[in-house]
């Protein structure tokens, strides 16, 4: 993989352990990247164009259905969650949650989720 050709290289050229420098970064990019297994393949490939908000849209709105028909748990519902973090930006998702706290979000009502991570609100 090139990541971990060039994290020995510049390991190497700053005069580090490579080892431990290769060591770190796979416990880095395997606790990022987390059991592959489990998340869907976020591509569409129905989805031909470039322009993918329609699909962020609809990705978006699976999730809030999904909401609604797991009363508000957000624990059934990771799978919907992720494709739509995976598809929006990160405005976007964050201008919607906002519209819908108000009241005036023009898709799907459903119950507000705890915030999972950490947020700058």
């Amino acid at each position: 993989m090139d990541l971990f050709k060039n994290v020995a290289r510049e390991a190497a050229r700053s005069g580090e352990d490579v080892q431990a420098a290769l060591a770190l970064t796979f416990q880095q990019y395997v606790s990022f990247t987390g059991p592959r297994d489990e998340l869907p393949d976020v591509r569409d490939t129905s989805q031909k164009t470039h322009n993918q908000a329609p699909l962020c849209w609809r990705r978006y709105n699976k999730y809030l259905a999904c909401l609604n028909e797991n009363d508000g748990d957000g624990s059934a519902c990771k799978k919907a969650n992720y494709l739509a973090k995976a598809t929006c930006p990160v405005a976007w998702i964050a201008e919607w949650k906002e519209q819908r706290e108000e009241g005036r979000f023009p898709g799907i009502v459903a119950p507000i989720e705890e915030d999972d991570d950490d947020d700058d609100d």
